[in-house]
């Protein structure tokens, strides 16, 4: 009982969890396979050793997809070192290219760092995303040109020469009373025939006519009557 008594009235010091914020790598970082790199984290909030419940920390690689972190836990990147150093070596594994990798790091409490890139050895050009595979993409069919002509372009009518061409009326119509005379028609140098208008002359010559028809039936319906 003494002994228990002893031992319980042995003060216990406070121990803390800490989780350093990782500062290298970043969503700026490019690593190459093969390469050596340092991840470094801020030590500013971490207390004593004699406060922290795992003084020495672990680096795992893993990458985010599908809402997991895909840790590489049997397989460290450094091991063994202490949280208040800061930083830690280690060298690049053959792994895939990925933009979305992460590196976590084991102390009192795990913290990942923001996603990164690594690339292939001797490259420095990040992976591209993935394309959409040629059979599903889709294309506007190609679209005929438009295309316009003008009165110019379009072919007129020609008359050859000794063609009949109907002559052209007036907008109130022909008159009965008027004689139709035929004349002669012009053609212009373009092929088309000119319009023909009736000559003053003959229309005279066809009124004189038409007097003279009627005298000519008056005199002899005189003279039948006389003879009666």
């Amino acid at each position: 009982m003494a002994l228990l008594t002893f031992v319980n009235a042995i003060p216990l010091n406070a121990r803390d969890v800490v989780s350093p914020p990782i500062t290298v790598p970043n969503a700026q970082t490019i690593w190459a396979v093969g390469t050596q790199q340092t991840v470094t984290w801020d030590t500013s909030n971490i207390p004593p050793d004699s406060q922290l419940t795992q003084p020495n920390g672990k680096i795992v690689l893993g990458w985010l997809s599908d809402d997991s972190e895909n840790l590489q836990i049997d397989t460290p990147l450094a091991q063994g070192f202490p949280l208040r150093a800061g930083s830690a070596q280690i060298t690049i594994p053959n792994v895939p290219p990925r933009n979305n990798y992460i590196v976590v790091l084991f102390g009192d409490s795990g913290n990942a760092s923001p996603e990164f890139t690594i690339v292939a050895a001797g490259s420095s050009t990040p992976p591209a995303p993935a394309s959409p595979s040629p059979s599903t993409l889709i294309t506007d069919p190609p679209t005929a040109p438009l295309t316009t002509s003008s009165s110019a372009d379009s072919p007129q009518p020609s008359v050859e020469d000794g063609a009949h061409v109907p002559p052209v009326q007036n907008a109130a119509g022909p008159s009965s009373s008027s004689p139709v005379s035929s004349s002669s028609s012009s053609t212009s140098p373009s092929g088309s025939a000119a319009a023909t208008t009736p000559s003053p002359n003959a229309a005279l010559s066809s009124k004189h006519l038409g007097l003279s028809t009627i005298f000519m039936a008056a005199l002899t319906g005189l003279a039948l009557v006389l003879n009666l």
